[in-house]
């Protein structure tokens, strides 16, 4: 799991350190900013926080659903919703510069007046086999045969008992 996220106390404790204001200017500061944004985004319908990305009002149109539980089908109403979309400056910062995977690779350029040689075909993943029953255990003794086993070791002992007479005495 990811660490701790800031808290708005520590960000703000951070904010107003890096700027050389107090805790206070900068709670005002991000209020201000804050209130900005959303009058923007209601009126316009958009707000760019430059470097972050922009804030989008969006209209959904109604649609058919399906219950989960019933399968019934269901109408889901028309509704407006908010998101946030990065922007690509955010993106490069946070993830490095916008890296490709290193599994795509372009293929070579073939040499003039010859045409390029077609990758191998990839072969499918192999299908399992069937799952093979499992093994049975090993089978369990019967309780029968551990009573049987028990009992001469118990009589063993009280012949002992009343052979030392110690089976009358308490």
């Amino acid at each position: 799991m990811a660490a701790k996220s800031l808290t708005k106390a520590e960000l703000l404790d951070e904010l107003g350190t890096t700027l050389g204001t107090s805790k206070r200017e900068a709670n005002s500061f991000i209020d201000a900013l804050l209130a900005i944004a959303y009058r923007e985004t209601k009126k316009k319908g958009e707000f760019v926080f430059p470097g972050i990305g922009k804030l989008v009002k969006q209209k959904r149109k109604a649609r058919k659903g399906v219950n989960p539980k019933t399968g019934e089908p269901i109408k889901i109403a028309a509704a407006t919703v908010i998101k946030l979309r990065l922007a690509k400056a955010a993106k490069d910062a946070i993830l490095g510069g916008g890296k490709e995977p290193a599994t795509k690779k372009p293929a070579a350029a073939a040499p003039k007046g010859r045409k390029a040689a077609k990758p191998a075909a990839a072969k499918a993943p192999a299908k399992k086999a069937a799952a093979a029953p499992r093994k049975a255990a090993a089978p369990k003794k019967a309780p029968a045969a551990k009573k049987a086993a028990k009992a001469p070791v118990a009589k063993a002992a009280v012949a002992s008992k009343k052979a030392t007479g110690r089976a009358n005495r308490k």
